[in-house]
């Protein structure tokens, strides 16, 4: 299995193929990757930055009056001491 960091770089170079510009960014047990979306894109960028998105253990946009933000998520593992999140749907039943 690839390394989180490998596919980190992959998703982030994918998506510097397709024309735009990735951010990497660490967090507590992911790293994230990001890039503005412009207002207008062609259905090929559209494409080739859904597919590098894809690779991701979880990816989505986000939406605000500054612009949007697509993201993809690397999985690195939970610390020791911190419980690994529960994808919504997949928890006990309250």
């Amino acid at each position: 299995m690839p390394q989180p960091e490998a596919v980190a770089h992959s998703i982030a170079s994918a998506i510097t193929v397709a024309g735009l510009t990735p951010h990497i960014k660490r967090q507590t047990g992911s790293i994230r990757i990001e890039v503005v979306t412009p207002e207008a894109m062609p259905a090929k960028t559209w494409n080739a930055l859904l597919a590098a998105l894809g690779r991701g253990d979880r990816f989505g946009m986000e939406v605000s009056a500054q612009g949007s933000v697509a993201w993809a998520a690397v999985l690195t593992g939970a610390p020791p001491d911190e419980p690994a999140a529960t994808p919504p749907g997949t928890g006990p039943l309250a």
